[in-house]
């Protein structure tokens, strides 16, 4: 399920010819797609995932905003304040940490730019060709098909630089230095 409804779709795009069933897909696949750009998932969701723990003890998951209403276990421990996400300090700090947490955007909370990126990759996807991604020759008689393989959903022009600012970037520190990895 796609964290933009059908009506935001129909209100950006100005599409009223699409069936429901073709707009829905399409929201989900362009959803899919400008998460795999960010590096981050968009929906309001439970998580579990291993993040990086910072020296001071913060770690930041993926899935943001968190949601600090909900109950948080980090590496086994129970945290229900935002002192360790936030800043808490924790001593005997380990590299990695497993967190369980929620977060993410609803269908009220998904930043304009979010929401707009969507519809647009949507509409480009149900625009496309009817040629199959990655489709490198195709013959009739005998029926023969040759794939390159996977390929990346492009994203309609000047969608990223819009939303790249929403990137999941991770500081880890080499040699004394912090770097960040995308």
């Amino acid at each position: 399920m796609s964290v933009v409804t059908e009506a935001r779709y129909r209100r950006t795009t100005r599409d009223l010819t699409t069936s429901q069933a073709d707009v829905l897909d399409a929201l989900t696949e362009a959803q899919g797609a400008i998460e795999d750009r960010l590096g981050r998932p968009l929906e309001y969701l439970a998580r579990m995932e291993q993040v990086f723990v910072y020296e001071g003890g913060q770690v930041f998951p993926r899935a943001t905003p968190v949601d600090m209403t909900q109950p948080y276990s980090v590496s086994g421990i129970n945290i229900f304040d935002d002192a360790f996400l936030n800043g808490g300090y924790y001593y005997d700090r380990p590299s990695r940490a497993t967190v369980t947490y929620t977060g993410g955007w609803t269908q009220q909370t998904l930043p304009s730019r979010l929401s707009r990126a969507v519809c647009l990759t949507a509409r480009h996807l149900l625009d496309a060709s009817e040629t199959p991604a990655g489709l490198r020759s195709a013959a009739v008689g005998d029926a023969s098909v040759t794939y390159d393989g996977p390929t990346e959903i492009d994203l309609p022009p000047g969608v990223w630089a819009s939303i790249k600012k929403y990137a999941y970037r991770e500081l880890i520190p080499v040699r004394g230095a912090w770097s960040y990895a995308y």
